[in-house]
């Protein structure tokens, strides 16, 4: 079942199994931050796969009711594709840096991974979790209340 209008925000893309299970639902926007270079990498293929096999799918679509048309000898208009106005939107970074820059989201799947303990990002990974009880969650909350 399609939700046309929906605004999904995917925190963490990992190897893309959720990615995927929401694209089922043909979202409006479906927005992916990811922090990790390298999954980053992963996920701009897996978007780009799957937005070339939705316009294969949507094409295929198209010819099979033109040609079911033309054996019915009905005239009917074909509407345009509905890709066309959806969107998948990768974000490189960390969520807690960028989300406030996102807007609105009808959903929301928070995989996040944590920051390190230690080395680059741990000085504000710990400011943040003192800020917050202890609980990137509650730091999420924070964000997405203001």
């Amino acid at each position: 079942m399609p939700f046309p209008s929906f605004q999904v925000l995917e925190i963490g893309w990992g190897l893309g199994y959720s990615a995927s299970a929401i694209q089922k639902y043909r979202p409006r926007r479906h927005v992916i931050i990811e922090c990790d270079p390298g999954v980053m990498a992963g996920a701009e293929k897996w978007k780009n796969t799957t937005l070339k096999n939705e316009e294969e799918d949507e094409k295929g679509k198209e010819e099979e009711e033109a040609s079911s048309s033309n054996n019915n000898n009905h005239s009917s208009s074909s509407t345009s594709s509905s890709s066309s106005s959806r969107s998948i939107v990768l974000v490189q970074g960390y969520w807690q840096q960028v989300l406030p820059s996102l807007g609105q989201f009808t959903a929301v799947l928070m995989d996040d991974f944590p920051l390190p303990v230690e080395g680059p990002g741990a000085e504000d990974e710990a400011r943040v979790l003192a800020s917050t009880g202890g609980s990137r969650w509650h730091h999420f909350l924070d964000l997405i209340v203001r």
